[in-house]
């Protein structure tokens, strides 16, 4: 069969192109017949080994585009060649090229829309990413000039996050008998993150660690992973209970019938606000487990392994008594990613207390001269406490009753109210009402008043009454 020297293939080619555009490359097509003639070369013809090559270039045209930037866009072109018959000849390039964040879901394929039966086409994936072959094979001697359309499909590119969007472990508070929590770290599948749980003094107490980090206390261990696909890591971790500072004992018999200043053994490295647990021969707490705790050390200025309570203690000669104090835990996260907003970007991440239950602690003062106050020494603050829980609501009353002698009263006009007690300390939430005073004009005279708690603080609350706007 004679070799072809006109274009004898036409293929007109649609596709819908929304989100990507095409890049067309015509290549040369090799046909070859056998000869008896000397081998030579001239133009595009060669003689080689017995056969006559020609080579011709298909000559794509410049891609048109319709409705460009909208999902209804169409590119067309059309490629021109010069093929041989009954052959498969790869006569151009096609390459999809998806638009930024997309990529193809679905391999192009071709078909031929007009009437045909003289022709085969179809696409061949080659080794480079969304580059194909198009291939054509023409069974008969005839010029064929057909439709094709090219069908693919794109569609949006999973943008890779590696987002930290927050964490969870229940309460900030933790009880002071020490309690398990399960934290759970969530965000975007497969994010990495390092944390970090330490102790007040800054000593780690993760049960595991297969890392460091760096923190503004020191490299310490910390847990270093990834979330799940699921978008999540969870661990169970164990709180211990509240530290013990000091375990002592009563050095005398001074609290054998109830006092708040007592001698111990040792009172090292006890501070005021430190919590004291005595069981009596019954094992059980004293006081009825009410919270008791340090309110002075050394008060006298002579000993110091005494201190001031603020509540009585009935007890004996070597009573054994252990001081504990609040602690605190420190969870620290970080993330080569991205933290949400809504995560705290300091350190520590976050802090869990271990508060000891608030005492709130009703005072009265007096300067003016001889006068006592519910038969203390002159110028002696009285004082009474309850004790709360952290953070419960409307529990907690005191009744208060202040007798004043040693001198003749008068009574400040408009006074007592309830804004002549002053919070000095805490952050408990308190009102003072049924206020009244008798025995104006007399050496005796009583203010009565209530306390009444509307929110229990997380620390120990004084409210203080000075009787000299309310007296003279």
């Amino acid at each position: 069969m004679a070799l072809n020297t006109t274009t004898n293939l036409i293929l007109n080619i649609t596709t819908k192109s929304a989100n990507s555009s095409l890049g067309v490359t015509g290549l040369a097509v090799l046909q070859k017949l056998k000869t008896n003639a000397k081998q030579l070369t001239y133009g595009s013809t060669t003689i080689t080994n017995g056969f006559i090559e020609i080579s011709n270039t298909t000559v794509a045209s410049t891609p048109v585009v319709t409705d460009s930037g909208t999902i209804n866009e169409v590119t067309t072109f059309t490629l021109s060649s010069i093929v041989p018959y009954k052959e498969n000849s790869t006569i151009a390039t096609i390459r999809i090229i998806p638009d930024s964040n997309f990529r193809v879901v679905k391999k192009p394929s071709i078909e031929i829309t007009s009437n045909n039966t003289n022709a085969v086409v179809y696409l061949k994936e080659t080794s480079t990413v969304n580059l194909y072959n198009l291939i054509c094979n023409i069974k008969e001697s005839t010029t064929t000039d057909f439709e094709c359309d090219i069908n693919y499909l794109t569609s949006p590119t999973a943008v890779v996050t590696n987002n930290i969007n927050r964490i969870s472990f229940g309460s900030s508070i933790l009880s002071t008998l020490g309690q398990g929590k399960n934290i759970k770290i969530h965000g975007s599948p497969n994010a990495p993150f390092k944390l970090s749980i330490l102790d007040k003094d800054n000593n780690s107490i993760l049960p595991i660690s297969n890392s460091t980090d760096v923190t503004p206390v020191g490299v310490k261990n910390c847990i270093s992973d990834t979330l799940n696909k699921k978008g999540y890591y969870s661990f169970p971790q164990n709180f211990p209970s509240l530290p013990v500072i000091r375990t002592t004992a009563i050095n005398g018999s001074m609290a054998a019938s109830g006092t708040t200043k007592i001698i111990f053994d040792s009172l090292t490295d006890v501070l005021v606000g430190d919590q004291i647990f005595i069981l009596d021969t019954n094992n059980r707490l004293i006081n009825n487990g009410d919270t008791v705790k340090v309110v002075t050390l050394n008060p006298d200025t002579d000993n110091v392994n005494e201190c001031t309570l603020s509540a009585s203690i009935t007890a004996p000669d070597n009573t054994v008594a252990v001081f504990k104090r609040a602690g605190s835990y420190k969870i620290n996260l970080s993330t080569t990613g991205t933290l949400n907003s809504a995560i705290p970007d300091s350190f520590p991440t976050y802090t869990l207390n271990q508060y000891l239950n608030p005492v709130l602690t009703a005072t009265a003062t007096c300067t003016i001269a001889h006068v006592s106050i519910n038969g203390l020494s002159a110028g002696v603050v009285d004082s009474d406490s309850i004790t709360g829980v952290v953070k419960q609501k409307d529990t907690g009353t005191m009744q208060l009753k202040y007798i004043l002698t040693g001198k003749t009263f008068t009574v400040v006009s408009g006074h007592p109210v309830a804004s002549d007690w002053t919070i000095t300390s805490g952050d408990t939430s308190l009102f003072v009402y049924d206020i009244r005073i008798t025995g104006g004009g007399t050496t005796t005279c009583t203010v009565f008043a209530k306390i009444r708690v509307s929110q229990w603080g997380t620390s120990d609350t004084v409210v203080n009454l000075n009787l000299d706007n309310v007296v003279s």
